[in-house]
């Protein structure tokens, strides 16, 4: 009797979970069919208003969170419980329970620091990819006082450090075909949480994923009032983007080759969309292919004569006869020869740049940057730009 209660119970869960989590469609209800009643729980209430690559359900006590590939697939199933509640809780076969609030993270990417700096929650990490490339000092301290330990400075995670440390929780990108296993002991417990925001089509969407951060944390209310902030900023100045009629868009290119060969962005990806917001033209490369290379030659027929440059920072470019050393073929390019290239070198220290740690949750910063360099009339007279500088 007691085995059969059990399987309909697992079966009652599985149903739910693909309710809940099929197709990337994201959800703000509530739901208690599964879960035990509330105790001492502060629930945060939260709805996915612009990200699709995750989601996240409001359950009586705690939260299930997806999140999914680009294509839809369901990548991992979440559900974010108090410990108490997660005592109660038999977890179905397709789902992890995470125990929340985390109190020893390791988030493996600079991007994932960012939001716990602006969410306060230092203190609850103590591993993360490299140290050298951090920036703010929060996070900088811990790392001198050793609270904060680099795992992978070399791009290899430290299995035996990073278990050594003991973290509740790791958080770390997906990437298709690569192995996510990090190489932890079979016996290891330690959950793998997967983060796909890089992987969205608009910075609002990445910017969004502070909220999943936030609920891993215990901040859930104060992530969706970092969020809601930032996209009612975001909001107001793409509308004034839009309102505008006297500046024309410009035709924009961005990055740098490598090797020879360029990887524009995709045409559905965030950058060109940070682009299209800030009242440029862009031509990236084709939908869904941010990774495909492109020859020099063809970019240099689509973009020969762009307006404005904008490329990745490198500790090797302080001036024009630097960016040339890089491949003198640029100086082909109007901007070039016009002097209007920029780089996003503004928040830099040594190998670390801010641009990449608290700026993808910071959108609305960076389109002020870039609506300045597009249509400077549309900004305040003294407006300074945070991120991207003029390459003199």
């Amino acid at each position: 009797m007691k085995r059969t209660l059990r399987s309909l119970l697992l079966l009652s869960s599985l149903l739910l979970l693909t309710a809940s989590c099929h197709g990337g469609k994201k959800t703000g209800g509530t739901s208690s069919t599964d879960m035990p009643q509330a105790g001492a729980y502060e629930q945060a209430l939260l709805t996915v208003e612009d990200a699709r690559l995750f989601s996240i359900e409001n359950l009586e006590v705690g939260h299930r969170a997806c999140v999914f590939t680009p294509s839809g697939d369901t990548l991992a199933r979440y559900l974010l419980l108090p410990k108490e509640a997660a005592k109660e809780y038999t977890a179905a076969a397709n789902e992890k329970v995470i125990i929340v609030p985390l109190q020893r993270m390791a988030l493996l990417s600079d991007t994932f620091i960012g939001a716990a700096e602006l969410l306060e929650a230092m203190e609850q990490v103590v591993a993360t990819s490299d140290t050298s490339t951090l920036y703010n000092e929060v996070a900088c301290s811990r790392a001198r006082s050793g609270q904060l330990q680099g795992v992978s400075p070399a791009g290899i995670t430290n299995a035996e450090q990073l278990v050594a440390l003991s973290p509740d929780g790791i958080m770390m990108n997906y990437f298709e075909g690569s192995d996510h296993s990090l190489s932890l002991p079979a016996s290891s417990q330690i959950p793998i949480i997967y983060n796909n925001d890089w992987q969205e089509s608009t910075p609002l969407g990445r910017a969004e994923w502070i909220k999943f951060i936030g609920l891993l944390f215990g901040k859930g209310e104060t992530a969706s009032k970092i969020y809601q902030e930032t996209k009612n900023r975001y909001e107001a100045l793409r509308q004034k983007v839009l309102q505008q009629s006297e500046s024309p868009a410009p035709r924009v290119l961005f990055g740098q080759a490598y090797k020879g060969v360029w990887y524009l962005p995709a045409e559905d990806s965030y950058v060109a969309s940070f682009l299209r917001d800030a009242g440029a033209t862009f031509k990236g490369s084709a939908v869904g292919a941010p990774g495909v290379p492109i020859s020099f030659e063809q970019v240099f027929l689509d973009h020969a004569e762009d307006d404005v440059w904008l490329a990745w920072h490198s500790a090797d470019i302080r001036s024009y006869n630097d960016f040339l050393k890089q491949d003198k073929r640029y100086s082909r390019f109007k901007p070039f020869k016009e002097r209007c290239i920029w780089l996003n070198s503004k928040r830099v220290r040594g190998t670390a740049n801010d641009y990449f740690e608290q700026g993808p949750y910071k959108p609305d910063v960076i389109l002020g940057d870039l609506v300045y360099i597009f249509h400077p009339a549309l900004m305040p007279s003294d407006f300074i730009p945070s991120y991207w500088q003029r390459l003199e």
